[in-house]
């Protein structure tokens, strides 16, 4: 089976490193709302690619993530006066339902941002320590894109080079950024906000984080 590799380019042929075992990561949905057809297109397009992947003996060892600290959960849940968790759990479960009804296969497992904060604390600190994130003394830790681009490792961007530039575009400078391209690997807790303790000050994981420690 060979499958469009995104980092180099090209179509490669697929070499599980334990055979039949195939170990699978899949950024899932954030759940601050009912699922949308944007959900579906990519949870049944990536079932029938697991489907096949049995179908010709392997075994798929599929996790996904499941944001349930973000702006939109927090947005959403003050809207509603509810915990930020307990409104995350609720669509959490209507995404599961409606997955069920499409017949998607569940995954082996569900990965919740939640319950991995100090998994997530420990490998934003393990960047900082390699020069690429830094702090800006509000609490916020930025990861330094120039810094990652100048350390001859894959340009930033590169998975996705397009939509990296119109991200560019959109941005525009927060302070204590180095660069508009910079983003937050944790973020400051604003008033009334959920928080969890961090080297940086009490906050929360960036959107950018979770599946880089999860996966």
């Amino acid at each position: 089976m060979r499958l469009a590799n995104a980092l180099s380019g090209r179509v490669e042929r697929l070499v599980p490193r334990v055979p039949p075992l195939v170990q699978w990561y899949l950024c899932g949905p954030t759940v601050y709302n009912h699922a949308h057809l944007g959900h579906a297109r990519t949870m049944v397009s990536f079932d029938l690619l697991r489907r096949f992947l049995h179908k010709r003996g392997h075994y798929v060892d599929l996790a996904i993530s499941i944001t349930d600290v973000d702006d939109k959960v927090i947005r959403a849940a003050r809207e509603r006066s509810t915990p930020a968790l307990e409104l995350a759990a609720e669509f959490e479960s209507s995404f599961f339902e409606d997955m069920d009804a499409l017949g998607v296969l569940r995954p082996n497992a569900a990965l919740r941002v939640s319950d991995h904060i100090e998994d997530i604390i420990d490998f934003a600190r393990r960047i900082e320590s390699q020069g690429f994130a830094y702090p800006d003394g509000s609490g916020n830790l930025w990861f330094d894109t120039r810094a990652f681009d100048q350390s001859g490792h894959h340009k930033y961007g590169k998975l996705r080079p397009a939509a990296f530039k119109e991200r560019e575009r959109g941005i525009e400078s927060e302070h204590g950024k180095k660069s508009s391209s910079d983003f937050a690997l944790w973020k400051a807790a604003k008033d009334g906000e959920i928080f969890w303790e961090s080297p940086w000050g009490k906050g929360r994981p960036g959107w950018h984080i979770e599946c880089s420690a999860m996966s």
